[in-house]
């Protein structure tokens, strides 16, 4: 059984009929108040945990009107320019074939059809916030028949097949609800009720006995007994709680002008997923967790790299720059430096807290002192790798 949204415009001079067809199983509704004077039809379908997923089926006659596609952007206006973006898949034949569909969308040259039907289509493109899929021709050698959404996520597959006219068929897989990454409990310090004194006094009385265990060790053991010192000293002085929600407990700065809470609030809401990276396809494999896309990445990256041939380097004689002198590390310098820093960014691979390093600044810089000499004495750099 199928459901059947019609929609037949008398006035069009061909009297056109666009149908959308609905399984039936599936909860869905025609929505007639967002019809134009096009030739258009709407189906809502109600998602269960989701929201609901628009479709729309559009023609457009072959000719140098733009009037069909303004109508079309009167159409989408009515969902689009709510605070909320909606899900909507737009599909149909838009006899649109001087569009250049891949990559960057532009105007191919020369045009069947005048400029401002082409301009109109990509106006709507961006104004709307959609993106078209299909890039395989339904007609010869041109793309006639298109895909449109505002969340390709939504988008599992699309093919083109053998049509029962001179257009070839467009095939898409919808998934009825994207998959979200929910995004795992986190433990967030909550230094406002921390006794960052104590922190410091043990860091002052552990001193000693941390050079006495790193002053011939290599740079990352000297590393790696700081920022486990360090780090035990945290948990134990600083109270957690587990948040599914990111607060901010160090951000007891006035706002900054500018760019706004409310601001970013409106992008987040625009977003369909709550994803930075999306699932990456790897030779057959889903990449969901953030640790097996960030290697896939990782691996496309080091792929792309020429490995120099390190023999065959010119021999450039001795070098005429003046050397230089010798590097000198203090406490005090390092404690400057580490005061300056704005306890409201993030922190780094080492995981250790802004406002921890600003406000022990004098505490840990014999530390860093040491680590940082230890460094230039054997040439090393503490290898960072796998903390992040």
């Amino acid at each position: 059984m199928t459901y059947i949204a019609r929609t037949e415009h008398s006035n069009l001079a061909t009297k056109e009929v666009v149908l959308n067809a609905v399984r039936k199983n599936l909860i869905s509704s025609g929505e007639v108040t967002l019809d134009t004077d096009c030739e258009i039809s709407w189906n809502k379908i109600q998602v269960q945990g989701s929201k609901p997923l628009y479709t729309e089926c559009f023609y457009r006659q072959p000719n140098n009107e733009a009037v069909s596609l303004q109508k079309l952007d009167e159409s989408l206006g009515r969902l689009t320019h709510n605070q909320n973006l909606p899900n909507i898949v737009l599909t149909g034949d838009f006899n649109i074939p001087d569009i250049q569909w891949k990559d960057a969308y532009s105007i191919r040259s020369p045009q069947q059809y005048n400029l401002e039907v082409n301009e109109t289509i990509l106006n709507i493109t961006n104004e709307h916030n959609l993106e078209q899929q299909n890039i395989t021709p339904t007609r010869g050698n041109n793309i006639l028949d298109l895909v449109f959404t505002t969340n390709n996520n939504l988008i599992e597959s699309i093919s083109v097949e053998s049509g029962i006219s001179h257009h070839e068929a467009v095939i898409v897989d919808i998934k009825t609800k994207v998959k979200l990454t929910k995004k795992k409990p986190r433990k967030t310090f909550l230094y406002s009720k921390g006794n960052i004194p104590a922190i410091k006094t043990r860091l002052k009385d552990e001193f000693p006995e941390y050079i006495k265990k790193t002053n011939n060790q290599s740079i990352e053991i000297c590393w790696e007994t700081f920022k486990t010192l360090l780090t035990s000293y945290i948990n134990e002085h600083i109270p957690q709680k587990t948040c599914t929600k990111i607060k901010d407990e160090t951000n007891t700065e006035s706002p900054k002008q500018g760019i706004t809470k409310q601001f970013w609030t409106y992008v987040k809401s625009r977003k369909q997923e709550s994803s930075g990276v999306s699932t990456l396809n790897v030779d057959g494999q889903i990449k969901e967790d953030n640790t097996s896309k960030a290697e896939a990445l990782n691996n496309q990256f080091q792929s792309v790299f020429t490995e120099e041939d390190m023999a065959s380097f010119p021999n450039m004689g001795p070098s005429t720059t003046n050397k230089i002198n010798d590097i000198k590390i203090e406490e005090k310098g390092i404690a400057k430096l580490l005061k300056q820093l704005n306890i409201n960014k993030a922190s780094g691979p080492d995981k250790i807290s802004c406002r921890i390093l600003k406000e022990t600044a004098d505490e840990i810089s014999p530390y860093l002192k040491h680590i940082f000499e230890r460094s230039l004495r054997l040439k090393q750099v503490q290898n960072i790798k796998g903390n992040s």
